[in-house]
């Protein structure tokens, strides 16, 4: 199982009321530098800004007043760092998906902070936060110390604006990474029946849930990345039999693993992101490796973003796959 820290955006901007930048509101509003917070409030966009800092920075200047309020939603998956992202026009179709419920409003929804209420509902003005009721999962201390709801119950609430798939990639996440909330703090090792289990604590009608349940049968462990997910299941809609997911392969007496692979065939599908291409060292011993794989008889087909995506390019690897295979 992988480790994965939680996003941390430290040093945080400093959150100051209208009157202590010496402009008026209709002229910070005007300025793309500055965010509005909430009512009165806002801060200077520092260089590594998202949108879930906003949710940081609300939860931070609210809790003082206000008890519990963790962030939940699209931004508490993106603190964990949890692939959340929109899905491109082409993926829903080639994969015989339905869209998301609430697909159109993703950018909406990612650009707004979004905060969970237990025990009552405040009434303060929030900025157009978004504010729904707890599940009652625990929460966790997260980064900057705010507090994020449970990952399944921010993957709940998060669910209708994701895609069958994203929320494929979300679960192969947990079953794949312990994650570091803190220097001290590790969430426990998800598996397939700790998730089961946490489901079951949430309304049984409860749409989302339900549907969780549903894809959870998709999703495989040791699977380290979200195009290696999409990889995995463009496979599986061709007819394919199933992959192993990073699989150990000794090599060199050392340890190995191949994106996807079928052992037996010794044949491998290997996916390279954009880091292979723009660290010179991450680039230089992926090829390295490749060979060694080659030269001990695997068959391996490097795949990119464009091979997924273009129906000629992935009909050409999906031939040779085929070849390998057959």
């Amino acid at each position: 199982m992988k480790a994965a820290r939680v996003l941390s955006f430290d040093p945080l901007p400093d959150v100051l009321p209208t009157v202590d930048w010496g402009l008026r509101a209709p002229q910070l509003n005007a300025d793309p530098a500055m965010v509005r917070l909430t009512r009165g409030y806002w801060f200077h966009k520092p260089e590594h800004y998202e949108p879930a800092m906003l949710s940081v920075l609300l939860h931070r200047h609210f809790r003082r007043n206000m008890s519990g309020l963790p962030i939940t939603g699209l931004h508490a998956l993106r603190l964990y760092k949890v692939p959340v992202d929109s899905t491109q026009h082409w993926i829903n179709p080639t994969l015989g998906h339905e869209p998301a419920p609430r697909a159109r409003a993703f950018v909406s929804a990612m650009g707004s902070p979004h905060l969970a209420w237990k025990r009552y509902r405040p009434t303060s003005e929030l900025g157009g936060a978004t504010m729904t009721k707890s599940y009652g999962l625990n929460p966790y201390l997260g980064p900057s110390e705010c507090a994020l709801t449970h990952p399944i119950e921010a993957l709940t609430v998060a669910a209708p604006y994701l895609s069958a798939w994203r929320i494929i990639a979300c679960l192969d996440y947990l079953l794949a990474h312990r994650i570091q909330v803190t220097n001290k703090i590790w969430l426990k090792p998800f598996d397939r029946e700790e998730i089961s289990r946490t489901l079951a604590l949430l309304p049984p009608r409860s749409r989302s849930a339900c549907r969780i349940a549903r894809l959870l049968s998709h999703a495989v462990e040791r699977t380290w990345s979200s195009p290696e997910t999409l990889t995995r299941l463009l496979v599986l809609k061709n007819g394919f039999p199933p992959p192993s997911m990073n699989p150990l392969v000794m090599l060199d007496g050392r340890e190995r693993f191949p994106d996807l692979a079928w052992v037996a065939k010794r044949t491998a599908l290997e996916y390279n992101s954009n880091d292979h291409a723009i660290d010179t060292q991450i680039y230089r011993d992926e090829n390295y490796r490749l060979e060694r794989f080659r030269d001990a008889g695997w068959k391996v087909r490097v795949l990119t973003w464009d091979d997924l995506r273009h129906p000629a390019r992935r009909a050409q690897w999906m031939c040779w796959l085929d070849q390998q295979l057959r």
